[in-house]
């Protein structure tokens, strides 16, 4: 199973209800409704390559599993810290740390494109991961850019 198709059953599994459509001012949303149910919509024409579209999925169910929703009138404050939640979650779903200590040892010496190739992700991805574990844990990580 590839990692996308991994995320697609996860996003199955927790009843989530995905659909793929032209997003004008998005490439992917999350919404829950009143009843508490779930739904995922990703615009696959803005999507490049299947690691950014693995990340925004696990990002867009992080929204729905942290509960981390906002609308056009939260503060912009607020949504950074919404949006820093569901990313977080992402990052421990996507890339737990063993998996990330693993990955380091195995790429050594590394740089973050390396690794993020190693691990099918994006640059960006990889490095937030990084930034996450380095300020939470305390991982300690030489590399080069």
């Amino acid at each position: 199973m590839t990692q996308l198709e991994r995320v697609y059953k996860t996003i199955h599994d927790n009843s989530i209800v995905l659909d793929t459509f032209p997003l004008p001012c998005a490439v992917s949303i999350s919404h829950m409704d009143d009843d508490g149910n779930c739904y995922i919509a990703i615009d696959r024409e803005q999507i490049k390559t299947s690691a950014e579209e693995e990340e925004r999925l696990w990002h867009e169910m992080g929204h729905c599993k942290t509960g981390s929703f906002y609308c056009q009138y939260t503060m912009h404050e607020c949504r950074g810290r919404l949006e820093a939640r569901a990313t977080k979650w992402a990052i421990r779903k996507r890339i737990p740390i063993g998996l990330l200590r693993r990955t380091i040892d195995a790429c050594k010496p590394h740089n973050d494109y390396e690794l993020a190739e190693e691990l099918g992700l994006t640059v960006g991805f990889v490095r937030e991961a990084l930034a996450y574990y380095t300020e939470t844990l305390g991982l300690c990580v030489k590399h080069v850019e």
